[in-house]
């Protein structure tokens, strides 16, 4: 019994030296090279190297983002942990500032509220625990000891003295670049004391100087540098910040950069397990740094390809590494980010900026190269100044009127009224329900209802008589499309609207693109928990009811019809260069290319009707075309009236929007879309001006000034080549000053919120009539994110019997007052 006790002490011990010699093989001979090299990092002195953030340019090479070099403020990490252990006031600071932004009670969720301050109290408990354990105070005090030659008193003493004035210089600085220091360091220390937590014990950052306050200009820099004699925990580094040259100017599509936020962090960053800390220090996002977040800057930051991500606009840092003795220095230098070409022309997108702006209302503008579909200008106003977006966010982002941070080119979806009419007739012809010669009746409504009341009048109250495919385009005659949509049925319908690229992403890939809204039925039955209703039909085919697109949607759709049915998905990133000005292994994606059943000399007859809405004397836009300077080249168009719910405002501060609500305007928005020139389209392009009523009248002006900005611009020409394509595609030449708003925030307009008069196809004013009330817009026509739906009607159906209609189902001409 004794022996075999004995054998067993014995055996387990053996297991133990066992264990023992395999770790250490482990260690010394497998991994041995691995630690070897990270101890000699750690005891060598680095100095990182900062690189620059890549370009974003146009379609000819004009800078539109780029990194200008500048200094920034770093902080020691025990810095940090002291500061926020020994304040007393830096919990409330942190509460009472969230308190303020959100409005104070009532607007504050209680909840969130209480997670707020049980992280800000755990992370002021962590930083006094800390605060012994990294005893960066007891270091200092030795320091200033050593240096000054005084005795304890005197230390303790001094080092207060200067904290206190480290502190205050750090907290003038913050404030003014509008640097919120007590958010910054509190995130700066959870961050650090969670990777320590995670690997069981302090990591090297937690020895480091850590950016509180970038982008210092020179003044900032060279006031602050004599100053820092006398501080503590504070230095000055080299880095960059981000700037634009063309100030508001496609703000939108650019996008914006901010600092890295803790989820950005845990997104991208190498854990201290995963890489060296040096390998972290070269390719983790630091504190201080930026990060893209919406526009360009956020789509190309990186992507991913095969479950990692590869940088595109984000840079590597460098490093240098001082020798010790016998040894030489060793410097590895930053890989800059690539440079993104758009395909935007910033002289365009300037001229139409001021356009719009001239305008007086919010809305957009697109204009794209028929022949690649290639974005020319994508103009959403207001706009706002990319430079000093910082100090003017809680402005911009709380304005519930103007909303000058959405892009109403891709990410708002609008009711599209009359623009889709040549549409809908081509998807009559092509589904072979009717032919250019087919004609319909207009008596000036669709039909008469049980009670004997007429429904779905057209904006021509006395009619328009027998109406073909060229003058049912050229008057915008409502019932002709309603008829050729009762012939198409909804499915058939949505469909032909689908294949236009209605319902879909259209593939710029910007953040916030909207597909928009096609009422499929899959759809209706996900979202309005129902399918078709009888309305649906004559709705979809004038452009109203559960149909919304974005302005860059029915200017790649028109830009199908001026390929006689070939749809080309649009794109605005060209290329992407290497910094050697070779294209980088990063591709732009694949453009979606489809051929639609569409015959040639249907195309062109559609295209006539589109032709006469400008050029004959009975277009609905044919009043206010002519008006003004000549073009010299001729374009087709047509005209659209769509009616929308007026915008409200949540002025009770209940988080909803009802019809309770304050109504800051109201109206009908104007259309206007085509093409030119009229035989060999090279542009399309769409107007959209917000709440301004008649689209003749208000948009169609408009949209000769943008044709004569193409032409100005080089993209549209006087005579035609031997390939019947114009010639002249590009002026070169014009330089960022000579832009109007270049370098300078373009401020919202205010709008009028008086209800629009409309006006018949002569240009006649009316008043809209009771009987022709807007769609719901929840989502579906109007500004999704703050249209409001009007109160249920009650309506009939299609067999006059009496029923209770859904807001989108509610009757209208489709164009508020006419084409």
């Amino acid at each position: 019994m004794y022996k075999r006790r004995l054998r067993i002490l014995l055996g387990l011990i053996c297991l133990g030296l066992l264990a023992l010699v395999v770790r250490l093989g482990v260690l010394q001979i497998i991994r041995g090279d691995d630690y070897r090299r990270e101890a000699e990092q750690a005891l060598r002195s680095v100095q990182l190297l900062p690189g620059e953030r890549g370009r974003i340019v146009d379609r000819n090479g004009v800078i539109l983002a780029e990194d200008q070099a500048c200094h920034q403020l770093a902080m020691d990490y025990g810095f940090i942990v002291h500061s926020i252990a020994t304040d007393r006031m830096w919990a409330g600071r942190c509460l009472q500032r969230y308190w303020d932004t959100h409005g104070g009670r009532g607007h504050v969720d209680p909840d969130t509220f209480n997670a707020l301050r049980r992280r800000v109290e755990a992370t002021q408990a962590a930083a006094r625990r800390l605060d012994e354990e990294l005893g960066w105070c007891v270091r200092q005090r030795r320091m200033l000891a050593r240096h000054l030659d005084i005795d304890i008193d005197q230390v303790v003493a001094e080092f207060d003295r200067r904290f206190a004035y480290s502190r205050q210089l750090a907290g003038e600085l913050a404030r003014e670049h509008g640097v919120d220091l007590d958010e910054v360091m509190g995130r700066i220390l959870r961050t650090y004391e969670r990777w320590s937590r995670h690997v069981g014990r302090a990591v090297r950052e937690q020895r480091q100087a850590h950016v509180v306050v970038g982008g210092m200009g020179a003044g900032s820099t060279n006031a602050l540098r004599p100053l820092l004699g006398e501080a503590l925990g504070l230095e000055i580094e080299p880095g960059h910040r981000r700037h634009y040259p063309f100030g508001a100017i496609a703000c939108h599509i650019i996008g914006l950069t901010t600092p890295v936020f803790q989820e950005d962090a845990e997104r991208y960053n190498l854990r201290p397990d995963e890489a060296s800390w040096l390998d972290r220090m070269r390719q983790n996002y630091l504190d201080g740094d930026v990060i893209g977040k919406t526009g360009v800057e956020g789509l190309y930051e990186a992507i991913e390809v095969d479950g990692e991500w590869r940088p595109v606009l984000r840079p590597q840092r460098g490093y240098r590494q001082f020798a010790r003795p016998g040894e030489t220095e060793l410097t590895v230098p930053a890989e800059a980010g690539k440079t993104v070409r758009l395909t935007i022309d910033i002289e365009l997108q300037s001229r139409l900026t001021e356009l719009l702006a001239s305008s007086g209302r919010s809305g957009s503008i697109v204009v794209i190269d028929v022949e690649s579909g290639e974005v020319l200008a994508m103009v959403s106003w207001p706009v706002f100044d990319l430079n000093t977006y910082r100090r003017d966010r809680l402005e911009l982002e709380t304005d519930q009127v103007n909303l000058p941070m959405l892009h109403r080119a891709v990410a708002a979806a609008y009711a599209p009224g009359s623009t889709v009419k040549p549409l809908t007739a081509l998807a009559g012809l092509g589904a072979g329900k009717i032919t250019p010669a087919t004609t319909f009746n207009c008596p000036g409504y669709l039909y008469v209802a049980a009670s004997g009341q007429k429904r779905h009048r057209c904006w021509l109250r006395s009619g328009h008589g027998p109406v073909d495919l060229q003058r049912g385009i050229r008057e915008s005659c409502n019932v002709y499309f309603n008829k050729i949509g009762s012939l198409l049925k909804a499915p058939l319908l949505t469909y032909w609207m689908g294949l236009f690229g209605f319902g879909e992403q259209p593939g710029t890939g910007l953040p916030g693109e909207t597909s928009g809204v096609l009422a499929t039925e899959a759809w209706l039955q996900a979202n309005r928990m129902r399918g078709f209703l009888p309305s649906d039909k004559w709705f979809i085919s004038i452009g109203q009811g559960v149909f919304a697109a974005t302005p860059l949607q029915v200017a790649n759709a028109h830009a199908a019809i001026a390929r006689d049915g070939v749809f080309v998905a649009p794109r605005v990133i060209k290329d992407i260069e290497d910094g050697d000005g070779r294209s980088a292994d990063v591709r732009p994606p694949e453009q979606v290319r489809r051929e639609l059943p569409i015959a040639t000399e249907h195309a062109r007859a559609v295209r006539e009707g589109m032709h006469e809405v400008i050029h004959d004397s009975r277009g609905t836009a044919y009043t206010y075309w002519r008006s003004g300077l000549p073009l010299g080249v001729e374009a087709c168009g047509k005209t659209g009236t769509a009616q929308v719910p007026p915008m409200r405002i949540d002025s009770n501060g209940d988080g909803e929007l009802t019809v309770d609500d304050q109504v800051v305007r109201q109206g009908d928005h104007a259309w206007f879309a085509g093409f030119a020139p009229y035989r060999q389209p090279n542009i399309a392009f769409a107007v959209l001006i917000e709440y301004a009523g008649s689209g003749g009248r208000n948009a169609a002006p408009v949209a000769k000034e943008v044709i004569r900005a193409c032409i100005a611009a080089g993209y549209l020409g006087q005579g035609e080549s031997e390939s019947g394509r114009f010639e002249g595609r590009r002026s070169q030449g014009m330089l960022a000053q000579s832009y109007p708003f270049g370098g300078r925030s373009l401020r919202p307009t205010a709008v009028p919120v008086a209800l629009q008069r409309g006006e018949d196809g002569n240009g006649q004013s009316r008043e809209t009539p009771t009987d022709e009330l807007p769609d719901d817009g929840r989502g579906d026509g109007g500004l999704a994110p703050t249209a409001v739906p009007v109160a249920p009607l009650r309506g009939e159906e299609g067999n006059g019997q009496s029923r209770e209609a859904p807001t989108d189902a509610l009757p209208g001409d489709g164009e508020g007052a006419h084409g």
